[in-house]
């Protein structure tokens, strides 16, 4: 069985959406290099830009990606609730940042896009974190099962063992 540690873990799993909000700053700010030239110079022009969009879009795709891994490494089916809290987070979020003016829109669009491509993306990797050990699990929990029944068989104890003794998993009765 490998070694986890739970800190270099979550280090790592919460480097993917800064990942995902950098590399959406660098295309902004890119894309308004190109279509909005202004009297700056390039480097000046392109920092602006990526700090603005970075900066606001980090903490968008921490949420995002956290509510996604979460909803994707449980085992309960939590899409009929993530969905709407999703959407009324959106919701209230940019009527609350960035109220009516429409000074913001793009950062609104970035920001929403960035929120759902992070979802997806930490709802998949949650959902394969869940699975990919899934048949290691299995196998333990079978042959605990069987060292168990060995040991109560010794003991002269009743075959079957308490339902308590399989710490959540499913066995079929």
């Amino acid at each position: 069985m490998e070694d986890f540690n739970p800190a270099s873990f979550t280090i790592s799993e919460l480097l993917y959406p800064v990942g995902m909000a950098f590399a959406g700053a660098i295309g902004m700010a890119l894309l308004a290099f190109i279509f909005f030239r202004g009297d700056r110079s390039f480097f000046a022009e392109f920092r602006r830009v990526f700090a603005y969009y970075f900066f606001s879009g980090v903490p968008i795709a921490l949420v995002g990606y956290s509510v996604g891994f979460l909803t994707g490494i449980s085992r309960s089916p939590a899409i009929g609730n993530l969905l709407p809290a999703v959407l009324a987070l959106i919701g209230g979020l940019s009527v609350y940042v960035f109220g009516t003016d429409t000074t913001y829109k793009s950062l609104v669009g970035y920001c929403v896009s960035l929120l759902v491509v992070s979802l997806f993306y930490g709802t998949e990797t949650g959902s394969f974190q869940r699975e990919v050990h899934r048949e290691d699990r299995l196998m333990a929990v079978f042959e605990l099962e069987r060292r168990l029944k060995l040991y109560r068989a010794h003991r002269d104890l009743p075959e079957k063992a308490s339902d308590w003794l399989y710490l959540g998993e499913s066995v079929s009765k």
